[in-house]
């Protein structure tokens, strides 16, 4: 799976060809049925294209397979929940569904209990305020992020250029 999802990352990224991440996606589902990864994944792709339809429904069929041939206790594998979660209720908070955005992030908060930036942005969802990140900047960031994972610009120092 690890070989897919890295080609996927680097199509989608580095070659600029989401539409071929796409495609090995699929193979890669098709080889391995029922994979949370996978979906998590193309979701991220999705969102790269905004196809946010298509990003939510692989982000629900994600969750619909976690944490399928993983142990479910695992860190890596609840902060891949967490993930997906996470992905779903910013689309929600953005798509004005606050009640589907906070049911998310208390799944997260059950999951990891220490996760006060949850715990604020339920609060701040739960009053009716505007959270102080918008869900919209959050997701281009996390997409950013994605991108500086391939070209290294996360590895920088303080200081560098």
């Amino acid at each position: 799976v690890r070989i897919f999802l890295d080609t996927a990352f680097w199509l989608a990224h580095e070659a600029g060809r989401p539409d071929l991440a796409e495609e090995v996606l699929l193979c890669a589902q098709v080889e391995n049925p029922y994979n949370y990864q996978i979906q998590l994944d193309r979701g991220r792709v999705f969102l790269m294209e905004k196809k946010i339809a298509k990003a939510k429904s692989a982000f629900n069929a994600g969750l619909a397979f976690w944490p399928g041939r993983e142990k479910a206790d695992t860190y890596e594998t609840l902060d891949g929940k967490a993930r997906l979660l996470l992905f779903l209720a910013l689309i929600h908070e953005a798509e004005a569904n606050r009640t589907e955005a906070i049911s998310c992030l208390r799944e997260i908060l059950r999951i990891f209990p220490k996760r006060t930036a949850v715990r604020d942005r339920i609060k701040d969802l739960e009053e009716g305020k505007e959270p102080s990140l918008l869900a919209s900047r959050i997701l281009g960031d996390m997409i950013e992020h994605d991108r500086d994972k391939i070209t290294g610009e996360h590895c920088k120092h303080p200081g560098e250029e």
